[in-house]
């Protein structure tokens, strides 16, 4: 079965129906920066095969939302990372709505800048389905911190550090039960693994019993590698019903 998009004009997105029935299960993929929702179309394909309803969400400045262009001027990311990371987590609620959606029938996927999307909006509303990060992070302050060290910059100011507390994972009072799965290459030169693993460590601080799967894969650098998709895909049949 083929794609459709939505002509919504705030919220485009394309939906790929189930093939199959699978419990109604619906997961909504968002991509990385500088990126677009069409870096999907293959896996959502091979998921609506399989039984999964597939969303693949347009991001604010990318593919026809406010497109700045070149993402990867040093300046243009410093700029609108962050902005399309705090917008997508506030447009969540909206998204479902407009999906029609119950939110215990929707897994959250991501990879790099879309796993911090993906993270921010899990930790920010109750009653999910599930969550999928691939080369993100949850720990949204510590991975900024990150950022500016490589880049040289200077440390967040006292207002930025507030803003970043609205939207970071480990400092939200929300903790969901459902089962979350993480997948980090240990050699990823974009997206420092430490944020994962920070997020990891406290989610298990606050909740012994958290249903987490992290898994890291020797020698893997920024990449959505075939074999984490396979993982993805044998964790979606074997703990999301």
């Amino acid at each position: 079965m083929g794609s459709e998009e939505s002509f919504n004009k705030k919220l485009p997105f394309t939906r790929y129906r189930a093939e199959k029935s699978s419990g109604d299960l619906t997961i909504v993929m968002y991509h990385g920066w500088g990126s677009s929702a069409d870096v999907f179309e293959e896996k959502a394909g091979i998921l609506s095969s399989l039984g999964y309803q597939v969303i693949l969400p347009e991001l604010i400045y990318h593919d026809r939302r406010a497109n700045i262009g070149d993402h990867f001027n040093p300046q243009s990311a410093q700029r609108y990372f962050w902005k399309t990371i705090f917008r997508s987590i506030d447009e969540a609620p909206d998204l479902l709505r407009l999906l029609k959606c119950p939110p215990n029938r929707v897994v959250l996927m991501g990879s790099s800048m879309g796993g911090f999307i993906a993270s921010g909006i899990f930790s920010s509303m109750k009653g999910l389905a599930g969550l999928i990060v691939v080369n993100g992070s949850g720990s949204f302050s510590l991975s900024e911190s990150i950022f500016r060290e490589k880049d040289g910059r200077n440390e967040l100011t006292e207002g930025e550090r507030v803003e970043f507390s609205r939207y970071n994972p480990v400092e939200s009072p929300i903790l969901n039960d459902a089962p979350q799965l993480l997948m980090h290459g240990d050699s990823d030169s974009i997206v420092s693994i430490k944020g994962e693993e920070d997020y990891v460590k406290i989610t298990r601080e606050k909740a012994d019993n958290a249903c987490l799967t992290f898994k890291t894969f020797p020698g893997i650098d920024h990449q959505f590698t075939e074999p984490m998709f396979h993982e993805m895909v044998y964790w979606l049949k074997n703990n999301v019903g």
